[in-house]
């Protein structure tokens, strides 16, 4: 899945900024894939992201239609609002 992060990032205009998140990950595999996404001089913030106006949850689903129903009518909710977005499934075959 990683190595796609590249094709993903062939997509968006170069004057677009990027953001990168990851709960956990190594040094080597952090400069691995600030490359992939082409990024120059990134600016890495390496400390909790634990701030009041933040919020993620886990959630655990069975099936894929449980995850991308209701992600995908949040998204047409929003579709006035954000000009385009992608979204990309893992190939799971």
């Amino acid at each position: 899945m990683l190595l796609h992060v590249g094709e993903i990032c062939s997509l968006i205009p170069p004057h677009v900024s990027v953001l990168a998140l990851t709960a956990t990950i190594s040094c080597s595999s952090r400069e691995e894939v600030q490359s992939l996404l082409g990024m120059k001089s990134p600016r890495v913030i390496t400390m909790s992201p634990s701030k009041d106006n933040i919020k993620y949850s886990i959630e655990k689903f069975s099936t894929l239609d449980e995850v991308f129903t209701p992600l995908g009518k949040k998204l047409q909710s929003l579709r006035s609002s954000i000009g385009r977005y992608y979204h990309f499934l893992p190939n799971t075959k």
